[in-house]
């Protein structure tokens, strides 16, 4: 690692020469690269665990041990183990699915590359906000510390921080480095070292988490006669097994608008084995409203066609070919953009359509809605963390192919 950042007080409670472990990285093990979320311009290597290998993929988050800490970083591909160096074990894999791909890497790798700017943090600014996993180290005095505290045999920077852990008893280091006027890091493994006080990490949980629902299913391959002989004399069981039934699956709020709170009737289905539960993120959409779909198109006239004719090459090949179109309101630009989007949505592309902060009105919004269905997202600056990441994830599962937006939409 380069001086510039072994130097900087900043990360003097890293440690990060402790990165290594004791032994050699046998070849055969499985080794990811990863970029840390940190201000380093470096990548570092860790060690697969095996009971990780069947979850971890590239564009995953993983918790990876750095010096004393724990913290988020991204996995960006599997590489032959570096030689003479020893290597650590990642501890966990922290997301279920990639949240980006080779293509998008490449375009992380060129923005870090071309502005000089630290990969991981590159990689975390262009992923919904709130969603890393932080490591928070606390500082708790002990028995010991406490005696020293009272007795006054510390003075200075440790003793400062010594008596501000006397009357709290157990603090974030960050906290309590900021109520003294000299206290550092270095300072508190001293007090560690000496007996005065203990350190331990501990992970928050992201901010900025999916809510989640659960779904309940019908159980396949159960007989009538076996389900009408669980059912006898339980209207209300079989009213909300009905209605399951009826649909195939319901989620819980689906269920608690039709009947009310009937939890003891789901747990009672479930222990006669005629449903399934399962949990199921829910989609955030405030800007969701229903709207009619039109399937006629206005014919488009010679001017619209002539500009259809031109763009529609480029589209089908794939070449990037930037076009601005001339015309007053009212002049038919929006249709252009809806034909040209639903060519591309054909093709099993994505489009994005970005207009300026005060144009984006619900009425803008359902004429696209009425004209392309509910296969599109709206992002927008009034949305809340979890609903940008609500809609981010529907993005990048391919549920919408479509995406309106501020400028605040390309991230």
């Amino acid at each position: 690692m380069g001086d510039m950042f072994t130097s900087l007080p900043l990360f003097e409670d890293l440690y990060l020469e402790d990165t290594f472990g004791e032994e050699e990285t046998p070849s055969e093990q499985l080794i990811a690269e990863v970029a840390l979320d940190l201000p380093l311009y470096e990548t570092y290597h860790y060690i697969v665990p095996t009971y990780l290998h069947d979850r971890a993929q590239p564009g995953m988050r993983v918790l990876a041990p750095v010096g004393g800490r724990r913290l988020t970083g991204y996995l960006l591909r599997f590489s032959p183990p570096p030689e003479g160096i020893k290597l650590r074990e990642i501890e966990d894999i922290l997301d279920d699915a990639p949240l980006f791909d080779e293509k998008t890497l490449e375009l992380f790798e060129f923005c870090a590359q071309y502005l000089f700017y630290p990969l991981g943090e590159v990689i975390k600014g262009a992923l919904p906000a709130g969603i890393n996993v932080e490591s928070k180290l606390l500082v708790k005095i002990t028995e010991t510390g406490r005696n020293a505290s009272q007795s006054g045999l510390l003075r200075g920077p440790r003793g400062e921080l010594l008596k501000q852990l006397a009357s709290e008893g157990e603090l974030p280091a960050a906290h309590l480095l900021n109520m003294t006027s000299s206290g550092r890091h270095v300072h508190l493994r001293e007090l560690e070292r000496d007996g005065f006080a203990e350190l331990r990490n501990t992970l928050t949980k992201p901010r900025n988490q999916m809510k989640k629902t659960k779904l309940y299913k019908i159980v396949e391959g159960v007989s009538l006669a076996r389900r009408t002989q669980l059912l006898k004399k339980a209207q209300k069981q079989t009213d909300v097994y009905t209605a399951i039934e009826e649909k195939g699956e319901l989620l819980w709020p689906d269920i608690r608008e039709a009947f009310g709170q009937v939890r003891g009737i789901l747990r009672s289905l479930l222990r006669k084995g005629l449903i399934d539960v399962e949990e199921r993120e829910i989609s955030a959409d405030p800007f969701f409203s229903p709207v009619e779909q039109r399937d006629t198109k206005p014919p488009l006239t010679e001017q619209q066609q002539k500009v259809m004719d031109t763009v529609l090459p480029g589209v089908d090949q794939k070449i990037f070919q930037p076009f601005l179109l001339h015309g007053v309101t009212g002049s038919g630009k929006t249709e252009i953009y809806m034909r040209l989007i639903e060519h591309m949505i054909s093709l099993g592309r994505q489009a994005i359509v970005l207009v300026p902060e005060i144009s984006l009105t619900p009425q803008f919004v359902s004429n696209f809605r009425a004209r392309l269905g509910d296969n599109m997202t709206v992002l927008h600056s009034r949305l809340n963390e979890r609903e940008r990441l609500s809609q981010w994830w529907r993005i990048q599962r391919g549920e919408v192919p479509m995406v309106i937006g501020a400028r605040s939409a390309i991230r």
